[in-house]
């Protein structure tokens, strides 16, 4: 049995620093060739330190570039002294260039990303363009982010021009770059309380950017927390073991073996309390590295529910060495497993509920299910959704609006990953498959519908409401009555006549033929006295 280690993370954090887990970053490569005297220094480290062993053709490589190109390792690395600066800025988010962050596709690559207030963003790109020129160099089949990211960055103040697709049509940009800085966490309050904090990226200052946005949410009163590692490629692994910390405390959190098999236990960092509000964490196929140190670590401990797709399925580690001349060698030198021994390298971390259908945001899933962290002794209006052995509540009121309502409909399409329960004022009911099939029944489960009428009407017709009641006009004009298109959820633009006691509907645009409509009296409505209606009513209406 091989040896086995526990190293605390802030006694040697200074060494953990230089330990980089990292993918999609992108440096710029160039050939450069190194002094003989570097060479050799080089060829020294990558004998004794790269994780597998190194054949006498990798090392009679002329220079250290190619070198490392014949390791055939794609996280492993020659830089120059400039390309070294290059690259730290890179995980710290700070680059000269246009603001975008892009994925490799045959035709070219895809933006990703735009950031705020960069020079991408004021020349008008948006996510999913596809960039297939730059400048006089075609992208259509190029191997690599990192060799079209060369051709995008530059230095401040100069010019690059970019060919852009959108749909059918083809776009022009002649766009300035300049010295772009954005910060690797953000953070926002979303309805229902739910903090939701962005990490882009694991760089030096991100710990401390992550525990101030803690703070902040804790002040602003959270209930529960979104942490989305979606497009976070990785950083410093020191980062993602003291984030991990807020999380599982001062446990293991990573093991790392070396090329002699040794395994060490690196400790997550103790920060004197362990988060214990609920959490979801969103992952796609584009959180690697530390992003997957750290979900693998808050999954092995159970902490937290995962949203989304697999993870992208890195489990090496590099290491930087510098050379005397400045320049940097980035090798691989270590694999590396979550804290139980799962292995992460072409496996990823699972989600615990995918979300992977085109249209639908794994954002908005999870703040619905963390759309309310309690409920009320009378649960009408909620669902319960007991997913990864925790319960969900989910506020039907938020479910049901136009925001919300295709992320509402997927998750009742997913029955089979989850039990679900309907609030009442007796309690919770379990629901069968067959009633979670009705999305208009489960999404108004403490309405009246009248389902069952499936009234026709014209598409320029009106719909008339009777009460038998005067109604305060006030109380219907605040969303009192709403007209819903049953696909979509998107709310019509009504205009509203009330006489006494009969009101009249009539939408502000044409009704599309073969659609079908619900007409939503909601139960907010007042009568004459400042009394509301008993119970909110849906009422179906198809267009022949």
């Amino acid at each position: 049995m091989k040896k086995q280690s526990f190293i605390n993370i802030k006694k040697f954090q200074k060494v953990l620093s230089i330990f980089l887990i990292l993918l999609f970053l992108n440096p710029i490569y160039a050939k450069v060739l190194a002094q003989p005297t570097v060479l050799q220094e080089g060829k020294d480290i990558i004998k004794s330190n790269y994780v597998n062993t190194v054949s006498d053709y990798v090392l009679n490589a002329p220079d250290l570039t190619e070198m490392v190109k014949r390791l055939n390792d794609p996280y492993s690395d020659y830089f120059t002294k400039k390309e070294y600066a290059e690259f730290v800025d890179s995980i710290n988010n700070t680059f000269s260039g246009i603001g975008i962050g892009i994925d490799l596709v045959p035709e070219g690559i895809r933006i990703s990303r735009v950031i705020e207030n960069s020079p991408a963003l004021g020349a008008g790109l948006v996510v999913g363009d596809l960039i297939v020129q730059v400048d006089n160099n075609s992208l259509v089949g190029i191997s690599s982010t990192e060799e079209a990211i060369k051709f995008i960055k530059g230095v401040v103040g100069t010019y690059v021009k970019i060919v852009v697709k959108r749909g059918t049509e083809v776009l022009n940009f002649n766009i300035q770059r300049r010295e772009i800085k954005s910060p690797t966490v953000s953070s926002e309050m979303l309805a229902g309380k739910a903090a939701y904090i962005s990490i882009l990226s694991f760089g030096e200052d991100t710990g401390a950017l992550f525990s101030q946005a803690l703070e902040k949410m804790d002040d602003l009163g959270a209930n529960s927390y979104i942490i989305d590692l979606r497009y976070n490629g990785g950083g410093y692994l020191g980062t993602a073991l003291d984030i991990a910390g807020h999380f599982i405390g001062n446990v293991p959190g990573i093991i790392i073996e070396d090329k002699l098999g040794e395994k060490i236990k690196y400790l997550a960092e103790d920060h004197g309390k362990i988060m214990d509000k609920p959490i979801i964490f969103l992952i796609n196929e584009y959180s690697a590295s530390a992003s997957e140190i750290l979900a693998a670590a808050v999954k092995d401990y159970d902490k937290a529910t995962f949203i989304g797709t697999t993870t992208y399925g890195k489990g090496v580690a590099q290491q930087l060495f510098p050379l005397s001349d400045g320049s940097y060698l980035k090798l691989t030198v270590e694999k590396f497993y979550s804290p139980y021994g799962n292995i992460i390298h072409k496996r990823g971390v699972s989600p615990d509920f995918e979300v992977a259908a085109d249209g639908v945001d794994s954002l908005k899933v999870a703040n619905l299910l963390l759309s309310s962290t309690s409920v009320p002794k009378d649960k009408s209006g909620y669902m319960r959704i007991d997913l990864d052995g925790k319960e969900f509540y989910i506020n039907l009121k938020m479910a049901r609006s136009d925001e919300y309502w295709t992320e509402f409909n997927y998750i009742l399409s997913k029955n089979s990953s989850y039990n679900a329960y309907r609030g009442s004022n007796v309690g919770w009911q379990k629901i069968t498959s067959e009633e979670l099939s009705n999305k208009i029944y489960q999404g108004f489960s403490n309405y009246k519908i009248l389902t069952d009428l499936k009234k026709d009407i014209n598409v320029d017709k009106h719909f008339t409401i009777n009460f038998n009641m005067p109604i305060d006009y006030d109380s219907i004009k605040s969303q009192g009555i709403e007209l819903m298109e049953e696909s979509t959820g998107k709310r019509i633009p009504i205009k509203l006549d009330v006489d006494n006691k009969s009101v009249i509907v009539t939408p502000n645009e044409q009704l599309k033929k073969g659609q079908t409509y619900y007409l939503i009296v909601n139960d907010s409505i007042l009568d004459a006295k400042g009394k509301s209606i008993k119970q909110g009513v849906v009422i179906k209406y198809i267009v022949p």
